[in-house]
Order: C-alpha cells, then sequence, then structure tokens
C-alpha cells in the first residue's frame, strides 16, 4: 500500500494508474474514501435523524429544500457557502486555491446542469437572528433515469455554527427529500477525505458504506 501523508487512507501499490503517477514525478497528497447509500432508507430513520439534530440546534435555525434553481434571495450565501468549501474541506497536502463565487455564477451552475437533463436537490439552513443560510447539502439528480444513484455534491456548515450538527441536519433533510421526489432512485454516491472523521460518521449513521479509495495526486512544476 502507499500512505497518504495525512496518515488516513492508502492506495494499492500494485495499482496500474497509481504506478504510472508515481513514475511521472506526481506525489499522493490525500485519499478520499467513495461511499455508497443504498436506496430507501425508512421514512422513520430519516425522521428520526432529523428531529434530533434540529432539537441540538435550537429554534434559532430552520430547515429549508427546495429542486431545481436557487431563489435569488439565496444566491449570495450559496455563492459565499461555494466559496468556504473551496478552502474549508479538507484537502491533505493538496494545494488548493480558494474559488471565487458570486451570484450570477450560482445561477450559472444551476442553469447549465438543468439544461443538461439534471436536477438539483438542495436542503439549507436558516439562521433565523441574520437571516443567513449557514449550511448546505446538495444532490443532483439525472432526471433521464432517475432510479440511477444520486451524487452528492457539497455539504457544508459554515464554521461559526458547527457543533450544532447542521451537517446531520442538512444531509437528512435533503435525504427524505429525495425520497419523497423520487422515490425510485436506488442509492446515492459520496466522497470525503479520509480525515474527515466528522462528516463520515455522519454518513455512517445515515447508513453509507465504503466502497473504494480515490487519490488525489499533485505535481510541483
Amino acid at each position: 500500500r502507499v500512505a497518504a501523508p495525512t496518515g488516513h487512507g492508502s492506495v494499492s501499490a500494485a495499482d496500474p494508474a497509481a504506478r504510472f503517477l508515481w513514475k511521472t514525478g506526481w506525489e499522493l497528497g490525500q485519499i478520499e474514501r467513495i461511499s455508497e447509500l443504498r436506496l430507501p432508507v425508512p421514512a422513520d430513520v430519516l425522521r428520526a435523524h432529523i428531529e434530533a439534530a434540529a432539537a441540538r440546534a435550537g429554534d434559532d435555525y430552520r430547515v429549508l429544500t427546495w429542486e431545481g434553481e436557487s431563489s435569488p434571495a439565496h444566491l449570495d450565501d450559496l455563492a459565499r457557502l461555494n466559496g468556504d468549501m473551496s478552502v474549508d474541506a479538507p484537502a491533505g497536502e493538496l494545494e488548493v486555491d480558494e474559488e471565487h463565487w458570486d451570484a450570477e455564477r450560482v445561477a450559472q451552475l444551476e442553469r447549465r446542469a438543468l439544461a443538461s437533463g439534471a436536477t438539483f436537490l438542495n436542503a439549507a439552513v436558516l439562521h433565523l437572528p441574520s437571516g443567513r443560510l449557514v449550511a448546505q447539502s446538495m444532490l443532483q439528480l439525472d432526471l433521464d433515469d432517475t432510479t440511477r444513484p444520486a451524487q452528492q455534491d457539497n455539504t457544508l456548515v459554515t464554521s461559526t455554527h458547527r457543533g450544532r450538527r447542521l451537517g446531520m441536519l442538512v444531509k437528512a433533510a435533503n435525504l427524505e427529500q429525495l425520497a419523497e421526489r423520487y422515490p425510485e432512485c436506488t442509492g446515492v454516491f459520496t466522497w470525503n477525505a479520509e480525515e474527515n472523521a466528522h462528516m463520515l460518521r455522519v454518513n455512517e449513521a445515515l447508513g453509507f458504506t465504503a466502497l473504494a479509495p480515490e487519490g488525489g495526486w499533485q505535481k510541483r512544476l
């Protein structure tokens, strides 16, 4: 095995892609865990997760869910969350630049995906005292065949609002929305850094199981 420099996870030294990358000067910077959730998850299990997380969050927080294009009122907050995701998500030894997001970039991303035959399911948490979205989880689904597994996109909680189980709240609420809108969907795939112990615990509590490791490599020129 070739261990990640983070101390979390490894890839097979016999893997042809790994051998090629080593020989051509690439370095392993991180391992992500590919996980799958087989659907359906019992409705009472999802509801129990939502209620427990909402109780921990308290009355200052409200869950919002929607499909397709986001309300213009939310675009600035979603842009901020996407920008935070580019630097807050664990990156191991990979050098990652902060991404610039604004409302128009979010709207363009959504429009392009919808035009290609996909749809987005979003769950977000509104912080009532500030009127800002402080957590988000997004699923993407292929409308050409909604029985195929959905792909988990961003899940993020703003740093100043962590420790209140908002990550579990948005993920479970979005899975409940998926079950209501597309009950024929058979699963969800997700990718998480092996060192992201908190999100991996959330996923495992929801029923995700590990499928394979995926290496993140970089080459310094």
